[in-house]
């Protein structure tokens, strides 16, 4: 776990701080802010103890809780330069590694810096130090308002807050950002994907239009070459007449070729054709066999990894609950029963297989059978030769009138509509592609959405996080009953079971739920985001709506937290250090002439 210790912070010229720094070494226990204000009347209020606070919140992310506007109005308005708000702060990491830190903030002149174990480690600009300081942090100005700084006045308490600002503030202290940036990066691939898709629909209908238009036009030119091929079909059929003469000469030979084509099992092409078949299902049957295997394959996987799960959930160390099991047991025997059925398909696609082979082998015997016979076709025909030197004169006049002038432009549109075919092919894969890409994203998009797996998540650490909102509940003896819904919507019942709304609870009761929720989260900080912050301000929440009974039981429950997590917890109010128990420092400011400083016992 990360760990944040505060140590000290130096304040000059800051609000209604002057000249006269002042000093707080952050002190282990229950500390108490109190002051006198000289220049009204000896009164508590506008003494400067919520400047402490500011300065805190202000060097760690250079805005201050009030929202000043101007850094004028931050820097103290009677001397106006000079502001200097220094924090020395130590972070041990995971590993025990412990570092100091000292930060400083400037107005007038203004700057920002940031030393490491004296080794000043300043970005270079401004922002980017601003974000190392929040990594270091690993917390936002949010967590501080919510965990750390707690005000009566000039922010607004995590409960009034609008139901999507909690729900966002809940879910990064779960730690559930990663699914905001997942759905964000997936999101931005859609709309690249979608992009894309559109351009290359595009690309789609201008392809399929122009090879409509090249088919036209190549119609329109093979027409054309077939008047031409008529004219010369005439021509060839007068010679045809002459070589029909020629023909009967060769009579007898045809009459013992044909004989020998007779004794042909079957055509050549026809076997040629079933040998083709064979090699295909053969080819199909392989795929199928190693589709079948891969997919089982993946399987097994399933079932080793499901038999070795130990029941325990490695994220939050609790034992998966039973319907959960039920599931994984169900699954194991829905696996067992498929990679059963994939059996039994590769066993009749083996015997399948076997039995086109076998097929196979008999076609090629047939096709070799046929060769012989062709090869006695084969002297025949050179027989046929000796009368065919008759006809030789008048099948060379038909050759010659064969070679038919072509129209111009019949190839080129060939090429075209072959290139363009190509084309449409690859674009109309592309388009299937990332058809089937926005399908995956799509339910990419709905498994981390508001009622995919993120859901499930959020429910888990709800239950852990109500808990937790219950248990400081129940140590500050409050009679209501708080939980959140999955849907980050808070149910309230009092003591008799009655639902009733926070904003109709009492003040007590409300400060009560606010520091319940308070110390929860810090609860969920350490669990989740494993970070631990050891100063806590409560700044003038106690000094109202509370009453005697009430508060005393809460301080002492804070006095007991504060022992048990070993924090620094610093309550600015206008009550004597006397009215407070359990006491470690009291810090007494007192303001004259409009300059606030603090008293030294």
């Amino acid at each position: 776990m990360k760990k944040i210790d505060f140590k000290k912070i130096y304040i000059q010229n800051f609000l209604s701080i002057g000249n006269e720094p002042l000093d707080v070494e952050f002190q282990n226990g229950v500390n108490v802010i109190n002051g006198i204000n000289r220049d009204e009347e000896d009164i508590g209020n506008a003494v400067g103890k919520s400047s402490i606070i500011d300065a805190f919140y202000y060097v760690l992310f250079g805005t201050t809780l009030r929202d000043l506007s101007k850094t004028s109005f931050i820097v103290n308005r009677k001397n106006g330069k000079n502001c200097i708000v220094r924090l020395e702060f130590d972070i041990t990491d995971s590993t025990g590694n412990r570092h100091t830190y000292l930060l400083e903030r400037k107005i007038a002149p203004q700057s920002l810096k940031i030393w490491k174990d004296n080794n000043e480690i300043t970005k270079s600009t401004t922002a980017e130090t601003n974000k190392f300081v929040e990594e270091l942090l690993s917390a936002d100005k949010d967590i501080f308002q919510n965990c750390i700084v707690m005000r009566a006045n000039n922010n607004v308490p995590f409960m009034a807050k609008k139901k999507t600002e909690k729900k966002n503030f809940i879910e990064a202290i779960f730690n559930l950002n990663i699914f905001s940036l997942m759905t964000k990066y997936l999101k931005d691939d859609i709309k690249d994907v979608k992009g894309r898709y559109s351009l290359e629909t595009n690309s789609l209908n201008l392809h399929q239009n122009n090879l409509i238009g090249y088919n036209k036009q190549l119609d329109d030119l093979v027409e054309l070459q077939k008047d031409l091929n008529e004219n010369l079909q005439r021509d060839i059929d007068e010679l045809n007449n002459k070589i029909a003469i020629e023909e009967s000469n060769k009579q007898k030979v045809q009459t013992v070729l044909i004989s020998e084509r007779e004794k042909l099992p079957s055509s050549g092409d026809e076997i040629r054709n079933q040998l083709k078949s064979c090699n295909e299902m053969l080819s199909k049957l392989n795929q199928m066999r190693n589709k079948i295997s891969v997919d089982a394959g993946i399987l097994r996987k399933d079932l080793e990894r499901l038999n070795s799960s130990s029941g325990i959930c490695p994220t939050c160390g609790q034992e998966y609950p039973e319907n959960y099991k039920c599931e994984v047991h169900n699954k194991k025997n829905e696996i067992s029963e498929k990679l059963e059925t994939y059996g039994s398909q590769l066993k009749l696609i083996s015997e399948k297989y076997d039995e086109t082979d076998k097929e196979k082998e008999t076609l090629n015997e047939q096709l070799s059978s046929i060769s012989k016979v062709a090869l006695s076709i084969q002297m025949l025909e050179n027989k046929i030769k000796e009368c065919e030197r008759f006809i030789l004169l008048y099948k060379e006049q038909i050759i010659q009138k064969q070679q038919k002038p072509e129209v111009s432009g019949i190839d080129n549109f060939k090429k075209l509509i072959e290139e363009t075919q190509i084309k449409l092919e690859k674009v109309q894969s592309e388009v299937s592609f990332l058809e089937k890409e926005l399908g995956k994203m799509n339910i990419c998009e709905h498994i981390l959405g508001e009622y995919g797996v993120r859901a499930y998540v959020v429910n888990q650490l709800l239950d852990l996080f109500n808990s937790r909102i219950q248990h400081y509940l129940q140590s500050i003896k409050s009679t209501f009953y708080f939980r959140f819904n999955e849907y980050f919507e808070e149910e309230i019942k009092d003591s008799n079971g009655i639902i009733c709304l926070y904003a109709n609870c009492s003040g007590a009761e409300m400060k009560k739920i606010d520091l319940a929720i308070s110390f929860a989260i810090n609860d969920m900080l350490n669990l989740q985001k494993q970070i631990s912050y050891n100063v806590i301000f409560f700044d003038e929440i106690l000094d109202s709506s509370v009453d005697d009974k009430s508060l005393n039981i809460i301080l002492n429950f804070i006095s007991e937290y504060t022992q048990k997590e070993n924090k620094s917890v610093y309550i600015i109010s206008h009550k004597s250090g006397a009215q407070i128990p359990f006491i470690n420092e009291v810090i007494t400011l007192e303001k004259v002439n409009g300059f606030t400083k603090r008293i030294i016992n």
